[in-house]
């Protein structure tokens, strides 16, 4: 599928709901009460090292394969994952990883 009709539609969709995140600051306004601060968790270095490791082992591989890119790329991800600790810091970071390298 092409990118451009998914970012439309990604931009559209935020695009629609700008009306209601302005609703709830204002909710929240009204309320008197103080915008929650947002503190991502903590990623431990060597298990997102240990994650990028893997995912860099076969990566290209993936990319590079015409038939199967898609495919390949899913089981690479599911490979870590399995291998990996079930942790949700840990599951961010596998998601995030393909990002990053």
């Amino acid at each position: 599928m092409d990118e451009e009709p998914i970012l439309e539609a990604l931009f559209t969709a935020h695009e629609m709901l700008n009306p209601i995140f302005e609703l709830q600051s204002e909710l929240r306004h009204l309320a008197g009460k103080p915008k929650r601060e947002f503190t991502p968790k903590a990623i431990d270095p060597a298990l997102l090292e240990a994650a990028r490791q893997r995912m860099a082992m076969n990566f290209g591989r993936a990319v590079v394969d015409p038939k199967w890119p898609n495919i390949a790329i899913d089981a690479l991800d599911h490979r870590v994952a399995r291998n990996a600790d079930r942790s949700e810091y840990l599951q961010a970071s596998i998601d995030d990883a393909p990002k990053r390298l």
